[in-house]
């Protein structure tokens, strides 16, 4: 497993809270440097703060082509100063927001390592799962120490959980749209079940620039995946479950290689079995064996 470790803590004091609350101004403000790194928001007893978070993602093949490789673009063009120049220049609100949609087990949480990897390399502060005042208190605090050009990525995983039912936090909608004026920040969402997004939010191209379906890797990500998986001497083996894995994620194709290679079941009927109950597309010709 690949993790990404931050050792560092960074506590508000409950002065902080006040602050922001405009009801004084205290003159023994905290006003520490929050260093880039993945982070909970903490809320509770009169005080906020930053718990360091540990993230880890099984490494998977990095694609160099594809929707997850157009994400990394788009917001590595996003951060460029040029950009931003270009933004504030016309007068608007310099953010992104990228809802991820696709099936369990596409690589949606790998691509969230990924862009918090890259992040914090970038000097950027991650936000894991915040609510609004989270993120709003946050960002109140960067502004009131001076900070005004720190970046800031929110990821929202199982974005679902936090729009569903009959009423929607009006701070999320006015995050997303820009009404609170938060400014450098990317708004990271996944879900695996794109039909539970009310359309008031997945429809508004001003709350998620960039709907994008994550679908099962190609041929040539599973062909990688399976080599750099297995013994070399199971690799003559791996264009038969190329073949055979053609429209499953990743965790099918490691359940088809187990079931072929440790438990010697023939490989034609475990893979009709497994693409009749992923509901795929069944051969109509058992595919050749290597």
């Amino acid at each position: 497993m690949e993790t990404i470790e931050m050792p560092q803590r960074c506590w508000v004091t409950e002065d902080d809270i006040r602050y922001f609350t405009h009801t004084t101004t205290p003159s023994s403000m905290l006003r520490a440097t929050i260093p880039p790194g993945v982070y909970e928001i903490m809320i509770g007893a009169g005080q906020w703060g930053l718990k360091t978070l540990t993230l880890k993602a099984e490494p998977l093949v990095e694609d160099d082509e594809g929707p997850t490789f157009d994400i990394f673009k788009y917001i590595e063009k996003f951060l460029d100063p040029a950009v931003e120049a270009k933004f504030h220049r016309n007068s608007m609100i310099y953010r992104r927001g990228i809802l991820l949609h696709g099936k369990p087990g596409t690589g949606k949480t790998y691509t969230i390592y990924r862009l918090c990897k890259l992040a914090v390399e970038r000097g950027l502060i991650v936000l894991y799962r915040p609510n609004p005042k989270g993120i709003e208190l946050l960002y109140n605090y960067l502004q009131a120490t001076g900070v005004t050009d720190q970046k800031i990525v929110v990821i929202w995983e199982e974005f679902d959980n936090f729009v569903m039912g009959d009423s929607i936090d009006p701070s999320m909608l006015q995050l997303l749209d820009g009404a609170k004026t938060l400014e450098g920040i990317i708004y990271l969402a996944t879900t695996n079940y794109i039909d539970r997004i009310p359309d008031n939010i997945k429809l508004r191209p001003s709350r998620f620039q960039r709907v994008v379906e994550i679908g099962p890797p190609n041929a040539s990500v599973r062909e990688a995946f399976l080599r750099k998986r297995l013994a070399v001497e199971d690799h003559h083996l791996i264009p038969s479950l190329v073949k055979w894995s053609d429209g499953m994620v990743l965790d099918g194709v490691k359940t088809l290689a187990e079931s072929v290679i440790c438990m010697d079941e023939d490989i034609a009927i475990v893979g009709q079995t497994i693409r009749e109950h992923l509901k795929l597309d069944v051969f109509t010709e058992p595919a050749e064996e290597a």
